[in-house]
C-alpha cells in the first residue's frame, strides 16, 4: 500500500500471485471501430499493480465512461474499474475509490501491457443459424474466455415477473432484495429444471408499506406456459439474433 494517503494503488486489492486472472479493458464509446485490450500474464499483472496509482479525488462526473476494466479469475468476475475521460476519472468498484487520471496516461498504459481484441460481430436471421454458427465455433483456441454471450444461446425468449413483500422504514432493502431473489428462485425451481432459466432482477419499487420487486425470466416458451402459480407478464420471443465474438490478436 503506498505511504502516500492521497494516493490509491488501484488494484491492490487483487491478488496476481496465483490463480488464472484475465484482465479485460473493453472501450465503451468508439461503437465504430472500439479498441478493445486484455492482459492474462500474471508477471505483467503484478507489474500493472504497481504502475496504476493515481491522486485520489472526492467527486464524480455524470458523463459515462470511455473504458469499463473487469477482472476474471478462471470464470469468478472479482471486480470492475471504470475510466472516464470527460472528467478525467476512475473509479474502484470494489470500494468506491475515485482517482485523478488522464487520458493519455491510460492509453499508454493500456497499450504499454496489454494485448488488444479483435473483435467480430454477427447477424443472423435466426435463432437456429446462430447456434449452428456459435456451436462450430465456440472451441476456436483464439476465442477469448469469458466472453460475454446474448441469452438467445441458450433461451427462447423472456418475460417479467414480480413478488411483492412488506416493508417499513427499518427495512433493510438489501437483505430483503435477496429474500425476494431467493423466494422468486423456489418458486419457479418448484416447476422447472435447474440450468432450464436464467432469473435477474430488474428494479425494486417501494412505498411505505410495501416493496415490489420485479425480475426478468429467460427461458423457453414451454417453459414459460408451466408457471402457473406465478405472478407473470407476457412472453416476449427473441426476434434479433446478434453475437460479438472476442478474439485474441
Amino acid at each position: 500500500m503506498s505511504n502516500d494517503l492521497n494516493q490509491a494503488h488501484v488494484f491492490e486489492s487483487f491478488n496476481f500471485d496465483s490463480g488464472e486472472y484475465i484482465l479485460y479493458a473493453f472501450d465503451q464509446r468508439s461503437y465504430g471501430n472500439p479498441q478493445h485490450f486484455f492482459l492474462n500474464d500474471l508477471n505483467k499483472l503484478k507489474e500493472l499493480a504497481k504502475k496504476w496509482v493515481f491522486d485520489k479525488k472526492d467527486s464524480l462526473g455524470r458523463c459515462g465512461y470511455d473504458y469499463d476494466l473487469a477482472v476474471f479469475n478462471g470464470k469468478k468476475y472479482e471486480g470492475g474499474i471504470s475510466i472516464c475521460f470527460n472528467c478525467n476519472s476512475l473509479i474502484v468498484d470494489k470500494d468506491h475509490t475515485i482517482c485523478s487520471i488522464s487520458e493519455s496516461a491510460i492509453l499508454r498504459l493500456l497499450q504499454e501491457d496489454f494485448t488488444p481484441i479483435r473483435t467480430e460481430q454477427h447477424d443472423f436471421l435466426t435463432r437456429e443459424e446462430g447456434i449452428k454458427f456459435w456451436n462450430a465455433r465456440k472451441d476456436d483456441v483464439q476465442l477469448l474466455p469469458n466472453q460475454t454471450l446474448p441469452d438467445w444461446l441458450n433461451f427462447e425468449g423472456n418475460c417479467e415477473l414480480s413478488i411483492e413483500l412488506g416493508s417499513s422504514n427499518n427495512t433493510d432493502f438489501i437483505a430483503q432484495t435477496e429474500e425476494a431473489k431467493q423466494q422468486m428462485n423456489k418458486k419457479i425451481g418448484e416447476t422447472l429444471e435447474s440450468g432450464s432459466f436464467e432469473l435477474r432482477l430488474r428494479m425494486r419499487r417501494s412505498s411505505s408499506t410495501y416493496s415490489n420487486y420485479l425480475f426478468l425470466l429467460s427461458t423457453s416458451k414451454s417453459n414459460y406456459n408451466k408457471l402457473e402459480d406465478v405472478k407473470k407478464d407476457t412472453w416476449n420471443e427473441y426476434s434479433k439474433f446478434k453475437l460479438d465474438l472476442l478474439y485474441k490478436e
